[in-house]
């Protein structure tokens, strides 16, 4: 386990109350959203101690579990007799020690090594093993002896390229350089002695030095195939030609003749010769089958799908297996260009390989399965009727890439003119704003950004009528109507994913995008219902709770800051709160006012600790205000207050108020003649009227 989750556990620990994820990121110096992310990784590490996290919106993160099971934890957090490692981390390692040592691993060895008791170990290896079958491996135990890796040359090379490529960071990995021995292209999530052993099996030397070969030999691959496969390519290389040891511990795999017929086999001859000239090392004619073998696996770039010749039949049954698809699935499909090349082209290259005997692995096929299995199997079913007329079968991991196909399609299709509606706030409203504006246009193209506004021109409920669903601001404040996000104007990785995920938000929350057809797809209609239902009384929880904070009242004041303080005194009792209160409303009106209509309705609104506010006020006397250098009157006002970790599902129901404000004349009409009651029945009404 890192230390930085170890540093998340003993805060916690030491708070018996909700701490929130804001809190502890201030407190070790690290974003809320890598609070998120350790938290999630550090879940296995609780269930030994019966320990779990409850998390509550608005309140935060705490640790659930009795005194005993907690001080326990607290122990052995300090004890370095027992191991701060996931299961994750330990199956890692034990692969790493596999891959690494020529003779078998000692089951003692490990425990020792891990800090964990030997059935900890078995428990682990079943994981181990399973990971090995699934790369044509085999794990072999034998007590007294220790454990093994059984399988030849070529699998053992394939599976510790895999190993490496899914602990990779590929945006983070240095193709140049990497003088200091930096382990920081490993995933992060990985603690960083860990990295530091996969830095030690990558050997980046060696990796440097064979990419230097292979781009003199063909300068072309690295734009030709896709990235993943251009550097498993050139990992398998490195392995071939500096871990020696492999040839000495393992088999030599029989060779396919197939391969040998192609024409790419004469070019893995040539580059054998290059070897053989830079390094007097002969690379044996199985090897030159297997370079040939991985090198036909290899995705082209989509743009590259144009180089093969045109195949009447595998165009026909390209077309055959979407019709299938979109009958199964009952959705439709957009067949454009893009699409039918690049299927028409994997099933030619996936034919090639099967008759030769070449296989590939695929580590997204997990993942299809699991998230889009009703996809996956239409798919399936119709590639099986595809394989059967020429007589080869087809792998899952083919049917997971040609999947990954259809669903980008999909997914694509879905996105399209279902945007989210977004303005950009900064301080003037142009320079830095207009930066900000086009960087997310070219990075986050879900996001359709309306303009760019000042300070001075925010209103959200103008924004709010214009269908605006998302505040991107550069400078720090508090919305009640409108979601918004805090970012920087040069944004970074953080603030990127953290718009993402403020997106996602949205989209599932607010049904921005049409989600019917993988709900028809993936989902029963149970789930749908159930999910339904729990959003129904989401809402109507949050309708009871402004409900419940309603408070109508007459006033009389002479001017606006006589008009601040005395909402904030109806508000809150406490003179601590109502004095913090009062501050916020005049900084926010120091921004500018938000006057909603002619008849001079003014509203005031904040974010304040757990507080939820929905007031409204008579005036006895109407005032003057100047709003936009113009002389208003103001004869009625609201107060909306919300808490600082508002859900949006909160700020929904304030807008559906600031709506009903401007647009509903009946409601002002109630206000104005002061009923208390037929104020209240009309808020209920149209919050309810909203929610169903």
């Amino acid at each position: 386990m890192d230390r930085l989750q170890i540093a998340i556990l003993k805060l916690l620990l030491k708070n018996d109350d909700y701490i929130t994820y804001d809190f502890i990121s201030k407190r070790l110096d690290v974003s809320t959203r890598t609070v998120l992310r350790f938290i999630k990784g550090t879940d296995s590490y609780l269930k030994p101690f019966n320990i779990e996290f409850e998390i509550k919106r608005r309140k935060g993160v705490k640790l659930i579990g009795s005194p005993p099971d907690l001080r326990k934890l607290e122990s052995s957090l300090q004890s370095s007799s027992i191991s701060n490692l996931s299961n994750v981390e330990r199956s890692t390692i034990i692969l790493y020690e596999l891959f690494s040592n020529k003779d078998s691993v000692k089951i003692y060895y490990l425990s020792y090594l891990l800090k964990v008791s030997v059935g900890t170990i078995d428990r682990d290896l079943e994981n181990v093993s399973a990971w090995l079958e699934k790369n044509r491996l085999r794990l072999e135990v034998l007590r007294g002896s220790g454990i093994s890796v059984l399988g030849d040359r070529h699998h053992i090379r394939q599976a510790i390229v895999n190993f490496l490529i899914q602990n990779i960071n590929f945006r983070k990995m240095p193709l140049t350089g990497n003088e200091a021995g930096s382990a920081d292209f490993f995933n992060d999530t990985l603690s960083i002695n860990i990295r530091k052993l996969l830095l030690n099996l990558f050997d980046f030397e060696g990796f440097q030095k064979t990419m230097k070969y292979v781009n003199e030999f063909d300068y072309t691959l690295a734009s030709t195939f896709v990235y993943e496969d251009y550097l498993k390519y050139i990992m398998y290389i490195n392995l071939l030609l500096h871990r020696t040891e492999i040839n000495e511990m393992y088999e030599e795999c029989l060779i396919n003749l197939e391969l040998k017929k192609n024409d790419q086999y004469l070019r893995m001859r040539e580059f054998a010769k290059k070897i053989k000239r830079a390094e007097q090392i002969i690379i044996p004619e199985s090897d030159i089958c297997n370079l040939t073998a991985i090198y036909l696996s290899m995705r082209p770039n989509e743009y590259m799908t144009t180089v093969y010749n045109y195949d009447e039949d595998v165009y026909q049954a390209t077309l055959r297996l979407l019709d299938e698809t979109e009958r199964d699935l009952n959705i439709k499909i957009n067949r454009d260009e893009s699409l039918i090349q690049r299927l028409v082209t994997h099933l030619k290259l996936m034919v090639k390989r099967i008759q030769m005997g070449v296989v590939i692995n695929n580590n997204y096929l997990d993942t299809v399965r699991k998230e889009y299995p009703k996809v996956f199997a239409s798919v399936k079913k119709n590639i099986d009727e595809f394989s059967l007329c020429r007589g080869i079968k087809v792998s899952e991991d083919e049917v997971g890439y040609i999947v990954v196909y259809i669903l980008a399609n999909i997914i694509k299709q879905e996105n399209e003119n279902k945007r989210i509606k977004a303005v950009i706030l900064c301080m003037s409203g142009f320079g830095t704003g207009k930066m900000l504006e086009q960087s997310i246009k070219n990075k986050l193209p879900m996001i359709d950004v309306k303009g760019v506004i000042s300070i001075q021109g925010l209103n959200e409920v103008e924004l709010s009528n214009c269908g605006v669903d998302l505040i991107i601001s550069t400078i720090k404040i508090d919305t009640v109507i409108i979601p918004k996000i805090l970012v920087n104007t040069l944004m970074n990785e953080d603030d990127l994913l953290a718009l993402n995920k403020k997106c996602l938000e949205i989209i599932s929350k607010n049904k921005i995008f049409q989600r019917e057809k993988f709900a028809r797809i993936e989902h029963d209609d149970s789930n749908e219902e159930n999910q339904g239902i729990s959003i129904f009384l989401q809402r109507l929880k949050i309708m009871y709770d402004i409900l419940n904070h309603y408070h109508f009242g007459k006033i009389n004041v002479e001017n606006i800051d006589e008009l601040l303080a005395s909402v904030s005194e109806e508000a809150f009792s406490d003179e601590r709160v109502r004095n913090e209160c009062v501050k916020k409303l005049k900084y926010r009106e120091s921004l500018g006012s938000t006057v909603i209509d002619e008849d001079g309705v003014i509203l005031f609104h904040c974010k304040f600790e757990n507080e939820i506010r929905l007031h409204f006020y008579s005036l006895a006397n109407p005032i003057d205000c100047v709003i936009s250098n113009r002389l208003t009157k103001i004869s009625k006002a609201v107060l909306m207050v919300a808490p600082y970790d508002s859900d949006d599902l909160l700020l929904k129901e304030f807008n559906t108020v600031s709506e009903a404000l401007v647009q509903d004349k009946e409601l002002i009409r109630l206000v104005s003649q002061g009923i208390e009651e037929k104020i209240f029945e009309y808020l209920a009404n149209i919050l309810f009227m909203s929610i169903i």
